[in-house]
């Protein structure tokens, strides 16, 4: 039996590391990051490939304050919340105008899909350290690729400062000339081809449920059930618990599985 290893965006940005924590550290990551290094550590052995995604972004961004101004001319805060209603009614705005048609379009998507835009504190900035894989679960895939003689696959996504990339798949809205927001299904049938994968990593709310959600939608049903979240490996955005965990409860009625990881044991 063949089984993969699927971390989400497990960065230094992503974990409240008790030593620095990261800009949009996630509440309960840096025990997320203990309890994969031990995963991996202890079943290792049997796991066939490890793929990891990293967001990646530019300090100017759709998803970040310094893209937008508000009605005096000011830069919004973190975590605020943007609607198609905000834009029209010109409560906030691009700071550049000649992307006034895409960012109407942009929100119009999203309010179709019934998705707020949420400013996020800037993160995972390309080059900074903050991208970088924890180093607690870097240490441990890097033991496993020696070990195995193999490679990591690093997924990376969110390059494209017009639209939010939470899922590893797609982007929030896609953007016909740029292949890397459209669907990726070669990707997904590249997982789809082993036995088993576990799906683990940051945030819950967000980078990891948008992930499944995808797996759901563009898997073949039959396969749905090769995949297992580790409920113990991934954690919630602050505030956004409760919906996770309906989220969770959801998972058994597409036939996904969730598992702690003491629970798991690859053979």
């Amino acid at each position: 039996m063949s089984h993969a290893l699927l971390l989400i965006d497990c960065q230094n940005d992503f974990i409240d590391d008790p030593i620095k924590a990261g800009s949009l550290a996630v509440p309960g990551s840096y025990g997320d990051m203990q309890r994969l290094a031990a995963f991996i550590s202890r079943q290792g052995d049997k796991l066939a490939a490890i793929y990891a995604s990293m967001d990646m972004h530019s300090p100017y961004s759709i998803f970040f304050p310094s893209f937008w101004l508000d009605k005096d001319n000011n830069q919004p805060n973190p975590f605020t919340v943007i609607t198609l209603n905000n834009l029209t009614t010109g409560q906030f705005k691009p700071a550049d105008p000649k992307l006034n048609t895409w960012v109407q379009y942009y929100l119009t998507k999203l309010q179709e899909v019934g998705r707020p835009l949420i400013l996020w504190p800037p993160h995972c900035l390309a080059g900074a350290a903050g991208s970088n894989i924890h180093p607690l679960l870097k240490a441990a895939i890097d033991e496993w690729a020696i070990n195995r003689q193999q490679e990591i696959n690093s997924i990376f996504k969110g390059q494209n400062i017009l639209s939010e990339f939470y899922s590893i798949f797609k982007a929030e809205v896609a953007i016909n000339t740029d292949s890397s927001t459209l669907v990726n299904q070669p990707l997904l049938d590249k997982l789809c081809r082993y036995d088993k994968v576990y799906i683990a990593g940051e945030a819950l709310s967000h980078c990891v449920r948008a992930t499944i959600e995808d797996i759901i939608a563009y898997a073949p049903p039959e396969k749905l059930p090769h995949f297992t979240l580790i409920s113990n490996c991934s954690s919630p955005v602050a505030g956004f618990e409760d919906e996770s965990l309906n989220f969770i409860k959801k998972l058994a009625g597409y036939g996904l599985n969730c598992l702690d990881s003491s629970q798991i044991s690859l053979s």
